[in-house]
Order: C-alpha cells, then sequence, then structure tokens
C-alpha cells in the first residue's frame, strides 16, 4: 500500500476507499501522493533564488507539508538576478561582465558573496542596510517589514565556455539564500537572441513539427554549414543533434529572408517523458586553420502530458470545496481556528502534495497531485487580497524609509548596471531614461465581477483619465482601460507591449515551500522555499479552459486562485519577454512582499515596478495611485521623485496595527513617462512603441549592410518570403518637447526592382511623412523610377531574381522646432507595391530620434 501513488489514491476515493487507505496509509507510515512527473528537469538557474531557511523539504521521501502557518518561519530571504538579463542564461564575448540583481529579506544584511567556476569570488554591495550600517531595522514584535533592495558588482571575470555565477546572500541571523545563473563567453559570436522554438511545449508522445530560430550578428569567420541545435547532457554539453539553422531563404524551410542574420530549422520531435526538452544552438568560426565552436543559451521545452478531464474536473472545483470548508470550520469555531482546520483538512486529501498559508493568513493554497497549483481567498473584505482589515490609521509621520534606493542608497551609481547596460542614479532627478512605449494599459479585473472580491474601480478610472488628458505628453491609450473578464490570461501575454502597466486586482504571495521538488514539471522557481507573488487575472476558470491552458497550469506559469487564473513570476518572465522600460504599478496584496515577481519584470526589462509588502487596504492603495501618477503624468516627474513624494504625503504605510502594508518599489533605473520618440533604435528586439502594419520585423544584419547604431534594425517591405504584404508600414505619435529642432533619421532602400523595370510601370515607393493640425509633410521618398541605384552583393530575397539594388545609407534631418511643446505629430514610414509582387523592395529604417 506503501508504493501507491497520489493518483490511484484519489481514484479510489472516488469508489468509497479513501477512509480505509488513509488508515492502512496512516499504519504502514506512509505520506501523500507522488508527483505526475518524474521526467528530466530543468537545470537549476537564476529562477531559483533559493533560500535555505524555511519551510522546504529536508531530502528523502518528501513529507507532506507542515509549515506555512507561522510568519516566523516564512522564507523570506530571497536573491534574483536581473542584469545582464532575467533568464537563466546569457552569452557574451566580454571578458568580464557586470551583473545586479534584488534582494529581499525582514532583517538587515550581513554579507552579499559571488562565486564562479572559473575560481573567482568577491563581495558584492547592495542598497539594503547592513547589519553594521544599522540596528534600527530589526524585526518588531508585530511584524517585520520587509526590505527590499538592489545589490550589483561591476567586472565579474568569465573564462571561455559556461561560468556559472553564484551569487549568495547572508543576514543577520545568518541564514542564507543563493541563486545560480550560467554566463556563457564565446570566442568570437554574438547571439542576438536567445534560440526560440515555435510551438516552445510538447506533449508527451505527441510527434510535433517545431521551427528552432536564432539570430547571430554578423561576423565574415562564421562558417554558415555549422549552426546547428542539440539536445545537451547534464553537463550542459550538445549531445543529439535536432536540426541544422540555415540563413538562406528558403521558405520553404521557415527561412524568410536571407542573410538577416535569423538562422532557421525545422525538425518533427517526439518525447517519451515529461519534463524538459534542454536544447543549445551551437555554431562554427574558422580563423585559418583553427575550427572553433561556440554555444547559444540554453532553451527549455517543457514535455507534458495532456490533463484528464478528471484531472481538469477538479483543478476547477477545487477552490470551491476548500471555501466552503473554510467557512464551515469558521462557522463553528472562528476563522482563526477556521485557518488551521482547513490546512489541516487540504494535508488529509490524497490529491493534496503541498499545502500552506500565506503569512498574513488572507489565503490558503495548494498544490495538487495533477501539477497544478492552487488556492482561495479567506476573508477579503477591505483589501487587495484577502484578510480582513483593521481600521486604517495612516502614521501621523512618515516612517524611515529604509527600503527606498535614493538618499539612504549605499551603492555608488555607477555599480549598478542595468538591463539595458547603462547606468543610472536612482535617486538623481537629472538622470534618468525614458519609457520605449507609449502605450499604457490600465487593468481592472474585477470592476463589477467576482462577489466578495469586487474592487470598485472609480480612482484607477480617474488614473487612465490622467493618460488620457496628459498635456505635453502623448499615450497610446486607444483600448487601455481593461475591465473584468476581458482581463484575460491572453491580455497578460501582451503586457510587454506597454509603457505604462497599472493592475488594479487581487493578489499574495503563496507557495512558501519547495514544491518542485514534489512537481518537477514546475518551472525552477518552484524550488525557491521563499513565496511567490501572484497576481488575479478576470478570467474566470472553468475545466474547458484548464484543458486550454494546460501547459501553463502544469509549468506553474498560472496558478487557480478563488475561481481565476493567476499569472505567477514563471509566466510573466515566459510571456513578457522585453518590456520597454515600463513603468509596472502592481495595485494588489502582497506585491512586493518579497521580489519574485519585481525580479521577472525588471530582470525581462521593466523600468521599475511598484507595489506593497502585504494586504493593503483600499483605500491605502487608491491614494498611492491617484498621487504616484498624478506625479509622473501631471506634473511629470520621474519615478524616483514622484514615489518619494507620494509616500511623504501618503505615508509610508497603510496604518494597520499588524502587518501593515508599505508602498515600496524595486529598480535601480529612474524613469520618465515623458518620452518623445520611443524605440527609435528598434533595439528591444520589436517594433514595440510603434504601430505596423504588414511585413515589418526587426533584424541584426541584411547581407553586408547593418545598424547605424547599436546592432538592430527595423525592415519594413513589400512582403518577403512568406509574407504576401504589398503594402507596409509602420508609425508614431509624439508630443515635440520645448527645446527640440530636428527630427533625423537613418534610412536604405534595397529592392530587386532596379534597374531592368525602370519605367516599366513597376515603381515601388518608399516615403517618410510627417502629419502635423496643418497637414502632411513629405519627409524622404524613394521610388525605383526616381532614385538612384547601386548595386550590392550578398541579399538574395525570394522570388524576383539574384540581382539586388540599394539607394545606400542616407541620414534626413527635419525641422521640427514649430511643434516643440505643441499640438502632437505623427511620423510614417510605409514601402509599397506598384504594379506587382513578384520583385521586393525593402526599407532599412534605424536611429529615429530628436535633437536638441
Amino acid at each position: 500500500m506503501y508504493l501507491l501513488s497520489g493518483r490511484l489514491l484519489h481514484l479510489f476515493s472516488r469508489f468509497g476507499l479513501l477512509t480505509l487507505l488513509l488508515a492502512c496509509l496512516t499504519s504502514c507510515g506512509g505520506g501523500g501522493g507522488g508527483p505526475r512527473s518524474t521526467g528530466t528537469s530543468p537545470s537549476d538557474g537564476n529562477d531559483s533564488g533559493t533560500g535555505t531557511g524555511g519551510g522546504g523539504d529536508t531530502g528523502g521521501t518528501p513529507a507532506k507539508p507542515t509549515g506555512g502557518t507561522d510568519p516566523d518561519d516564512v522564507a523570506s530571504l530571497s536573491i534574483f538576478v536581473t542584469s545582464p538579463s532575467g533568464r537563466s542564461t546569457f552569452t557574451t564575448t566580454d571578458t568580464s561582465i557586470d551583473v545586479a540583481g534584488v534582494v529581499s529579506n525582514e532583517e538587515s544584511i550581513a554579507l552579499i558573496s559571488f562565486s564562479t567556476s572559473g575560481g573567482a569570488s568577491g563581495t558584492i554591495q547592495s542598497s539594503l542596510p547592513s547589519l553594521a550600517s544599522t540596528k534600527a531595522v530589526t524585526k518588531a514584535a508585530s511584524a517585520a517589514t520587509p526590505l527590499i533592495g538592489e545589490w550589483a558588482r561591476a567586472g565579474v571575470p568569465l573564462v571561455l565556455g559556461d561560468n556559472v555565477i553564484t551569487v549568495t546572500v547572508t543576514d543577520q541571523k545568518g541564514k542564507t539564500a543563493q541563486t545560480s545563473f550560467t554566463v556563457v563567453r564565446n570566442s568570437a559570436l554574438n547571439f542576438c537572441a536567445a534560440p526560440q522554438a515555435i510551438p516552445d511545449f510538447l506533449f508527451l508522445g505527441e510527434p510535433t513539427p517545431v521551427v528552432f530560430r536564432v539570430a547571430i550578428s554578423s561576423n565574415p569567420d562564421l562558417d554558415l554549414n555549422s549552426v546547428k541545435i542539440h539536445k545537451i547532457d547534464a553537463a550542459n554539453k550538445p549531445a543529439v543533434t535536432l536540426a541544422t539553422l540555415k540563413d538562406d531563404g528558403d521558405v520553404a524551410a521557415g527561412d524568410d529572408i536571407k542573410s538577416d542574420g535569423q538562422f532557421t530549422g525545422r525538425a518533427t520531435v517526439t518525447e517519451s517523458a515529461e519534463g524538459y526538452l534542454r536544447l543549445r544552438v551551437s555554431a562554427d568560426v574558422v580563423q585559418g586553420n583553427t575550427r572553433t565552436t561556440d554555444l547559444s543559451e540554453i532553451l527549455e521545452i517543457p514535455v507534458v502530458a495532456h490533463l484528464t478531464d478528471a484531472e481538469a474536473n477538479e483543478a476547477a472545483g477545487f477552490p470551491a470545496l476548500v471555501k466552503g470548508q473554510f467557512d464551515a470550520f469558521t462557522a463553528a469555531l472562528g476563522e482563526t481556528e477556521a485557518r488551521k482546520q482547513t490546512l489541516a483538512f487540504l494535508k488529509s486529501r490524497p490529491e493534496i502534495v503541498q499545502a500552506g498559508i500565506t503569512r498574513s493568513g488572507s489565503a490558503i493554497w495548494y498544490a495538487l497531485e495533477s501539477g497544478m497549483l492552487g488556492g482561495v481567498f479567506v476573508g477579503n473584505q477591505g483589501v487587495k487580497g484577502g484578510r480582513p482589515s483593521d481600521v486604517p490609521r495612516r502614521p501621523l509621520v512618515p516612517e524611515p524609509m529604509l527600503y527606498t534606493d535614493g538618499e539612504k542608497s549605499t551603492i555608488p551609481a555607477s555599480d549598478f548596471a542595468s538591463s539595458t547596460g547603462t547606468t543610472q542614479a536612482a535617486n538623481d532627478p537629472t538622470s534618468f531614461v525614458e519609457i520605449d512605449s507609449k502605450k499604457v494599459v490600465v487593468i481592472s479585473p474585477f470592476a463589477t465581477q467576482g462577489g466578495d472580491l469586487q474592487i470598485p474601480p472609480g480612482v484607477y478610472d480617474t488614473v487612465f483619465s490622467l493618460f488620457q488628458n496628459a498635456t505635453g505628453q502623448t499615450f497610446d491609450t486607444a483600448g487601455g482601460r481593461i475591465l473584468d473578464s476581458n482581463a484575460n490570461v491572453a491580455l497578460f501575454k501582451t503586457l510587454k507591449d506597454s509603457g505604462v502597466v497599472v493592475l488594479d486586482t487581487h493578489g499574495g504571495a503563496l507557495y512558501d515551500l519547495d514544491i518542485r521538488s514534489r512537481l518537477p514539471l514546475l518551472e525552477s522557481r518552484f524550488s525557491n522555499p521563499a513565496s511567490k507573488v501572484v497576481l488575479l487575472t478576470g478570467e474566470a476558470v472553468t475545466s474547458t479552459k484548464n484543458k486550454t491552458l494546460e501547459v501553463d497550469l502544469l509549468t506553474g506559469r498560472l496558478a487557480i486562485i478563488s475561481g481565476f487564473y493567476a499569472v505567477t513570476p514563471a509566466f510573466m518572465a515566459h510571456y513578457n519577454r522585453a518590456f520597454p522600460t515600463t513603468v509596472f504599478y502592481a495595485g494588489s496584496c502582497g506585491s512586493l512582499l518579497n521580489s519574485s515577481m519585481a525580479a521577472a519584470c525588471i530582470g525581462n526589462r521593466a523600468g521599475v515596478y511598484f507595489g506593497f509588502t502585504e494586504d493593503v487596504t483600499l483605500a491605502y492603495d487608491n491614494n498611492i495611485a491617484n498621487s504616484l501618477f498624478t506625479a509622473l503624468v501631471n506634473q511629470v516627474k520621474t519615478t524616483s521623485v514622484a514615489f518619494t513624494d507620494t509616500v511623504n504625503s501618503q505615508g509610508t504605510n497603510d496604518g494597520k496595527s499588524t502587518l501593515p502594508a508599505h508602498f515600496m518599489k524595486h529598480s535601480p533605473l529612474n524613469v520618465s513617462t515623458k518620452a518623445g520618440i520611443v524605440n527609435g533604435g528598434f533595439e528591444t528586439g520589436n517594433i514595440v512603441g510603434w504601430t505596423g502594419q504588414g511585413d515589418v520585423r526587426v533584424i541584426c544584419e541584411l547581407g553586408p549592410l547593418l545598424a547605424t547604431q547599436g546592432e538592430l534594425f527595423a525592415i519594413i517591405s513589400t512582403g518577403l518570403g512568406s509574407v504576401g504584404d504589398s503594402n507596409s508600414l509602420i508609425r508614431q505619435t509624439v508630443s515635440i518637447p520645448a527645446g527640440v529642432t530636428k527630427l533625423s533619421f537613418d534610412y536604405d532602400v534595397v529592392s530587386e526592382e532596379p534597374t531592368e523595370f525602370i519605367g516599366l510601370g513597376f515603381d515601388d515607393t518608399f516615403e517618410a511623412t510627417m502629419t502635423t493640425t496643418a497637414g502632411t509633410v513629405l519627409m524622404a521618398r524613394e521610388s525605383i523610377d526616381t532614385s538612384q541605384w547601386f548595386s550590392v552583393t550578398g541579399i538574395d530575397f525570394d522570388g524576383g531574381d539574384t540581382t539586388v539594388f540599394r539607394t545606400g545609407k542616407k541620414t534626413i534631418e527635419v525641422d521640427v522646432s514649430a511643434f516643440a511643446g505643441g499640438a502632437p505629430i505623427t511620423i510614417e514610414f510605409r514601402v509599397f507595391d506598384t504594379g506587382d509582387s513578384i520583385f521586393d523592395t525593402a526599407l532599412l529604417l534605424d536611429n529615429v530620434k530628436l535633437k536638441q
């Protein structure tokens, strides 16, 4: 009987044998059910941030969960890497690298250190108060105030190949947490984008055609026939080759544009075990008689078995079951005892492998033996996530802002390396970066739905109107006020398109145990015993949707909380991989109890993350949101100044007598929402910030033609390869700041039409226009019939012929001083076919910017 799995126990329980089996298991010393999967799990990397204190399994056969109710037992110490990347591997050709990240705890920090597999080691500076520098930050009798800050280390030395860098934090009680990530130092090749698989998941035993892609910067010594993708072994070395990747313009094989730096290949993949398929790309550089192999980042693809109907139904119905038990216990025993009894009830269930209660008592969470995560809010009146509200008492005097990265910071600004490779003094109002997208979304999933979860949206309507009515700034607010069920899972996958994300939702910090040791299909973040921040969407759970979302549910990207889908840090890291220096406001309970969600966002290039440390009262959250965004939009203040002004005017916390919710921010950057042209260099790797139509892409080269600044540029064409559009454009509406005099951009036009089709009615055209209140002005124009063309080699578009011509790189400057401080203007770059779409024409666009 001891060997029976949890799933078999669950099946037996449906036939009335649960009591007998549980009794037998108890007499035999047995525990709960085994995991759904015993397949290969991804290697631990930056995702883990593992702490050794509090609540995790201790080895051997995992036991039923026993912790999660006492705030003192919570593994609050966590550390994450956000720069140079939030991913677990990163590639470079440099001999050293600057690294940075975020750390959180309830105690002051004694030491942060690093070590590398190459033998280097050293200490790291942090903006958190150290044990030697303060005695004020100690755990209060009522509750600790979480401390959240940044750490940074410049010049970590690298050896050739894989460098495993481990960062360890130790607090004043000797508790430690650490995270490890891999920096790949290559000899010559720069992989300018991580490997990609489409689709990026596999179902167990199902043969699946997969397209693999990787982008490699131009290198004359690259062997173009050597680029391959492999399964890797436990040492992360290539073991089995799946496909050769080509940059040859073979559309049938998936490569649309020859010599654009994007290498593509196809393979049909079948996996026989659940877990993670771990892949890397290799490519050879040949210099004389020496051949050197360089490697990409590691790509991990989950391999999952389909959910059964019974599992999908169980996951959909379990929150109601748990809430019903809690309500019954509450009626008989009161809320405090009801929490304990509900947790005990969960631990007795064979379908449960882990369970716990959040530190505030606002939510009870569980992990099902099927592999899915769930939970329920218990007692959520007056707060944005769950616990019964205290009467708010606003502090008469703001508490010392020991958690800010402003005047209390001990780190010189030069030691902070941001995710974009720049350094910023976050407390310097004269030094800031701008958002790279003017799109704004203000999301209220529970404006009118959710019963007890409903949150009056009035203040967030006001916040949205600030962006709609902004003067001197231009924001894209079309469709940006999103309510109720429209705030669905699909929407949360697109947050990376927005320069400002404002969430008005429920949330909390759950799963404060090492769950992944029991359910290895979960992403590696779940090996961290610290809690994971979740944010609720407005999409209600059904068993049918569970089948559709099964990959996200089984990998822990989604959880099911109180009948709605909730996104986890794993979801944010996976689907929002390139935030455009986004200002991210998480108006929910516990959104900054620790760094888990903030690190996922900042590691993916978010500019700043605002949140609350505990279950926050509605009144305090509303006051904070209104004050912060009034400062950012109406008063045009940077995030650091707006944050300081907000806590000075509204108080540092919501004034509850126990577990007060502090308003905090995470970021080494000082961000401004006032931006002129955004993403004008396309270094985000996409066209975020622009409105696109037709065939618009971002590439790192086109034959011999490279970016005029940075590594990337846009290509806007009449339809290359598999794309058939013959009228393509990008446009952006911008307010010209006072003092700006010129708009400039670099372009080159490449075409197959010249010179044999000049004057024959095939006059493909490029036009750059500027539209103002006075009308439309033509800034630049090239056409087959009227432009001067020069032959170029190394470029061959699909179809047409092998002769290709270019106008040559040109820089255009346009006087815009007349529009400075006035009404917005719209700039547009358009390419269109005339006559036919067989011979293609493309605009290469870069370095679009405003000048003083």
